[in-house]
């Protein structure tokens, strides 16, 4: 039997992105009849072949503020995250001894990779790219692109084409998705709490300004000559969201905006309230937030960029509503 680690090391403290994918993944694939899956996250309950590893969030400000010390924001979070992650999960890489290590934490990727070559083990790293990371890849066994030009960007820097594939995030979608009515959406709309005559512009995304750029959003939005919008932003939160989420209701009031963090299982009733979509990031990997809109039957408004055209082909090909979508 094949022993195989799905490592989100994240999972439990954020439950959107790829930890969400990682999960998804987990749960579909736990049952398989010639593969061992075992889940590890960060945080959550300790269930059937899902194990919790104690460590410090990159969500937090002591994790900012230590992560300051070798590089900015974010990415010093998550190395020290990582680096709080990594030494417990040892404990189970003795235990279990897995064949294959799966996994989208970069660092982490790094740390497992040098463990391996320090102490002569054999297990295979695969790393799902949803970053996306550049290369090199050195750490990793075999690299899972979400994005065929990602693919492309290692071939074309020199990588063994052979140590990579494309395979898109795969996706739960209803095929008879039937859309809310007006009353539906009016009872949907009073039970969040949410304007019933306004017109509710969504976003979907962790709540910064590097990569996401929720407070260019709320500038931008304010601007608007029409003032019957309702700006409504769901993601998860970081220590510097707290001043961008401040700006939003000093610039909208709380008439006509709205900021929450929500579990993966709550977010869908609130874009079968919206009426619009829209994220801001110049760049994604993958982006699931736009298929699970596409889903909703929600109009998009995204930055050009290479991995959109993923989404033109997928948009060909998704029946909504009975119909393909033009």
């Amino acid at each position: 039997m094949i022993k195989v680690f799905i490592v989100a090391s994240e999972l439990g403290n954020i439950n959107r992105g790829y930890e969400a994918s990682l999960k998804e993944c987990f749960d579909n694939l736990r049952h398989s009849p010639n593969f061992d899956f075992f889940l590890f996250k960060g945080n959550g309950e300790q269930l059937e072949r899902e194990f919790v590893i104690p460590n410090l969030s990159s969500s937090t400000s002591l994790a900012f503020k230590l992560g300051s010390f070798t590089r900015k924001g974010k990415d010093g979070a998550r190395f020290v995250h990582e680096l709080s992650y990594f030494p417990r999960l040892l404990v189970y890489l003795e235990k279990y001894k897995p064949h294959i290590i799966y996994l989208s934490g970069d660092k982490l990727a790094k740390l497992l990779f040098y463990w391996k070559n320090l102490r002569s083990l054999n297990y295979k790293i695969i790393f799902r790219n949803g970053g996306p990371m550049t290369p090199p890849y050195f750490y990793t066994d075999l690299v899972q692109h979400i994005t065929p030009v990602h693919c492309q960007e290692a071939i074309e820097f020199g990588e063994n084409p052979d140590k990579h594939l494309v395979l898109p995030t795969g996706f739960k979608i209803l095929r008879d998705y039937c859309p809310p009515s007006s009353q539906e959406k009016i009872d949907l709309r009073k039970k969040l709490n949410l304007p019933l005559n306004k017109i509710i512009l969504l976003s979907v995304a962790a709540i910064d300004r590097h990569h996401k750029r929720i407070d260019y959003l709320i500038r931008e939005v304010h601007n608007f000559a029409n003032k019957n919008i309702f700006l409504m932003v769901l993601g998860h939160q970081y220590p510097e969201s707290k001043e961008i989420i401040k700006l939003g209701y000093q610039l909208f009031g709380e008439d006509n905006f709205m900021s929450k963090q929500l579990l993966h299982s709550e977010i869908g009733d609130y874009y079968q309230t919206a009426d619009l979509f829209i994220l801001t990031s110049l760049k994604e990997a993958f982006g699931r937030v736009y298929v699970e809109a596409m889903s909703y039957g929600l109009p998009c408004f995204s930055h050009d960029y290479e991995s959109l055209a993923m989404y033109l082909e997928i948009m060909d090909t998704l029946e909504i509503f009975g119909k393909k979508v033009d």
